[in-house]
């Protein structure tokens, strides 16, 4: 029976002794030696290296791709697949779309949409949180600083439930029809 490890990167079927692999060079040394029978009987579980700044590395990274921060001394865990929510959260002028996990998430600047909201400067580190409970979408507001609105309406400390077409304005609302250009706001639709 012929044995062999599969590449996690490029799934090159590779002689068992070798360290890297020979398409790719990916690091084949955590990777278990399989044989036909086995590779098609077991599902393979995906292994990753979750780096303190949350990023999803693959099991051989020695240093993350997202900061650079050395993760060689971090255990590869199993990869937890994020169910989608079916919503999804879209700029005014849908230049930015945003899908939503079925549990939600943190929106900010040092949080989810990161990169999209690093340039609005009203927006806060950890501005608002979405929280999915079976069919109900419900936002709060977790900064001190800077509210965030609902369809112009500010967020009450208990929260506020959304529904489609709902725009939220992050750190400032509209002003005599006019949108504040620090801060940011997005829409909730249904994935598309």
């Amino acid at each position: 029976m012929k044995k062999f490890k599969i590449c996690p990167i490029c799934g090159e079927k590779n002689s068992p002794g070798l360290l890297e692999c020979r398409i790719c060079e990916a690091d084949l040394t955590g990777v278990r030696v399989s044989t036909e029978e086995s590779a098609s009987s077991e599902k393979e579980t995906a292994l990753v290296r979750i780096c303190d700044c949350g990023f999803a590395n693959p099991p051989q990274a020695r240093k993350c791709q997202s900061c650079g921060e050395d993760i060689s001394d971090i255990l590869p865990t199993p990869a937890v697949t994020e169910e989608k929510s079916g919503y999804e959260l879209c700029s005014p002028d849908e230049s930015f779309v945003y899908e939503l996990c079925s549990q939600g998430c943190v929106i900010g600047r040092e949080a989810e949409m990161d990169a999209y909201l690093l340039s609005h400067s009203y927006v806060s580190r950890r501005q608002a949180e979405i929280v999915i409970s079976g069919k109900e979408i419900r936002i709060f507001n977790l900064s001190r600083t800077n509210p965030t609105f609902v369809n112009n309406e500010k967020v009450p400390e208990d929260g506020t439930v959304l529904h489609e077409g709902d725009e939220i304005g992050l750190g400032g609302k509209k002003i005599k029809g006019e949108r504040q250009e620090k801060a940011a706001y997005l829409i909730l639709r249904k994935a598309q």
